[in-house]
């Protein structure tokens, strides 16, 4: 259903189920949703801009001899033509899945393949799932708060931390690092 922007600010407070819920979408829809947001991201990848400073932080990253790696239900081609078109460096990884059991299920099945330590993986997200994902798998969760959930939905859901502005983002994987517990 068509939603107003008013509606839309709602529901940056509501997880996936609730979202569902409220816009009353069956979840057996769910899967054909994804596949008609994916069509349209194929279409659209190469209009799609990074947020500011983002790139800069991918590189910062790296100079700091930490790894970078992408876990989406997005396809691998998406992400590297956004990745090529907004001129970020070379990440470690991208692991895609359609799999709908679950990310959490996504971040262990990523964990295993690249024989990851969960101890120092450091997952940064913008949605309530994913700080959800990340207790069940038992990494650290950091979110931002310039993407899909808002400020208050994500420090409810108990992230480790959260970050307002790219240019902090380093320094709190920096703190996460180095925090036995945040």
């Amino acid at each position: 259903p068509q939603i107003s922007i008013q509606d839309a600010e709602k529901l940056q407070e509501k997880n996936t189920l609730q979202i569902l819920k409220e816009a009353k979408i069956p979840f057996w829809k769910l899967p054909f949703m994804i596949r008609y947001a994916l069509k349209i991201y194929s279409e659209k990848a190469q209009t799609i801009n990074s947020f500011s400073g983002m790139r800069d932080v991918f590189t910062e990253l790296i100079k700091n001899d930490l790894h970078i790696g992408i876990i989406s239900s997005n396809t691998n081609r998406i992400i590297e033509s956004f990745l090529k078109k907004n001129s970020f460096p070379a990440v470690d990884f991208i692991y895609t899945s359609k799999d709908l059991g679950g990310k959490s299920k996504m971040i262990n099945n990523c964990i295993k393949k690249f024989k990851l330590d969960s101890t120092t993986t450091i997952y940064v997200g913008d949605e309530v799932r994913d700080i959800e994902a990340c207790h069940k798998s038992g990494i650290k969760c950091i979110s931002v708060t310039w993407g899909f959930n808002s400020k208050k939905s994500l420090k409810s859901a108990n992230s480790n931390l959260v970050v307002e502005k790219v240019e902090d983002l380093v320094t709190k994987i920096d703190i996460a690092l180095n925090e036995e517990s945040i």
